[in-house]
């Protein structure tokens, strides 16, 4: 969401016959020049939300977990409903009972779920995002791999986001202080810092230019170099985030290291003035290849003081 009055201030001024009209800088253009001139302002507000809401499977059958963030439900199908129906079609029964890969499962789900997704929102300019994080061990491997899957307006896009063999945290849904604690900066702020060097590059850049006329030096200033190499430099050199190496972390302590960086998140957001979009009951799970996908927290249906477990094999 963005909030009107500050979209106004930043955007807006009224011209001397009293008309609304865009503010220009001083090369005399408007400022508002494209639609992610408005990211700095979206704010994430909880619409729509269902409380106890699980977003974590595993599809049975393989060793291979699915975690939601985003929408909780496409049309009129939970989260929930979409993976039921997904290990229920002959298809992926046959797939699942052969050589299954982490990549083979993700690809499946992806085109699955778009059916259902560009059904539910035909026509729609803005659609919803859906990310979907797919991990775990395929068949013939030791190593496990993780890929991310991004619906949008933008269509499907698919990413291997740690291959076998390596080391990493990822991450989706709402997770700047996450970002910050793992990588030393988050995303917004990033593009802030490096929108601030460009407004200094540039102030600087006129007062030189400036300068130089009012010594009468017939040179034009070259103009700062394409900012891109910038936001390279400062990516690679500049931020530092988790220095412990991942590769040590024992399965403990990777379970505690996680429930720390969500309990932050929620603790970031409740003391915020903004309004909280992460929060309620953790849900947390575990992927071996020895014991393939096990439950850490305890799943549950709940009612007055009593519960049963949601997974009756467990």
């Amino acid at each position: 969401m963005i909030d009107p009055f500050e979209l106004l201030d930043r955007f807006i001024e009224v011209d001397k016959k009293g008309d609304l009209e865009l503010k220009k800088g001083k090369d005399g253009k408007v400022i508002f020049k494209q639609l992610s001139d408005l990211s700095t302002l979206i704010e994430d507000l909880p619409y729509n939300q269902q409380t106890n809401v699980t977003k974590i499977y595993n599809i049975q059958g393989c060793k291979v977990g699915v975690l939601f963030a985003g929408i909780a439900s496409i049309g009129e199908m939970s989260v929930k409903n979409i993976i039921d129906d997904f290990t229920d079609e002959p298809e992926v029964e046959k797939y699942i009972k052969s050589s299954v890969t982490v990549k083979g499962i993700t690809n499946k789900l992806a085109d699955y779920i778009k059916k259902i997704y560009d059904i539910s929102f035909k026509g729609w300019d803005y659609k919803p995002v859906m990310e979907i994080i797919t991990s775990g061990y395929s068949d013939k491997h030791n190593k496990p791999e993780i890929f991310k899957t991004i619906f949008s307006s933008s269509g499907v896009s698919i990413e291997q986001s740690c291959k076998r063999g390596e080391h990493k945290i990822v991450f989706g849904g709402q997770y700047d202080i996450i970002e910050r604690i793992v990588l030393g900066i988050d995303f917004s702020t990033f593009n802030r810092y490096t929108s601030l060097i460009d407004k200094i590059l540039s102030t600087y850049h006129s007062s030189i230019e400036k300068e130089m006329a009012a010594q009468g030096a017939a040179f034009k200033v070259p103009k700062p170099n394409d900012f891109n190499e910038v936001q390279e430099v400062l990516k690679e050199r500049f931020w530092s985030g988790v220095g412990f190496p991942l590769a040590n972390f024992s399965e403990q302590a990777a379970i505690d290291f996680v429930e720390f960086l969500v309990q932050v998140m929620i603790k970031s957001q409740q003391f915020s003035s903004k309004l909280p979009t992460v929060g309620g009951d953790i849900h947390m799970a575990i992927i071996t290849k020895s014991g393939g996908f096990r439950w850490l927290s305890k799943e549950e249906y709940k009612f007055q003081g009593n519960g049963v477990s949601k997974h009756e094999k467990e």
